[in-house]
């Protein structure tokens, strides 16, 4: 299942770890592991936030991603089940049976 992974890292880790020279290689290992189809980099509500489109096969991978996150950057992550127009598509008979059945 695809997922957006919005993680949210605090100013003060994130300039330590540049100040450092360590941001770069976490994140680049990070993404290496990881590999997402897509990475982001922006800011969301003046916070440094990456953004990765990930595909899990077993929700234990959930771990996987967050973690790192988690003990490099004291991240907050959100995550966000997403879909492609095809996948849309296959499921609009869902759609279509709600909205008869249910209103």
């Amino acid at each position: 299942m695809r997922f957006l992974v919005i993680a949210s890292m605090p100013t003060d880790k994130v300039n330590k770890a540049m100040k450092h020279g360590t941001f770069g290689p976490t994140m680049e290992k990070f993404i290496s592991e990881i590999k997402p189809e897509a990475a982001y980099f922006t800011e969301v509500e003046g916070i440094r936030t990456g953004m990765f489109i990930v595909n899990l096969t077993s929700s234990n991978e959930i771990m996987k991603v967050s973690e790192p996150l988690f003990h490099a950057f004291e991240a907050t992550i959100k995550w966000h089940a997403v879909m492609s127009p095809e996948e849309v598509m296959s499921g609009a008979h869902f759609i279509e049976a709600a909205v008869k059945n249910y209103t």
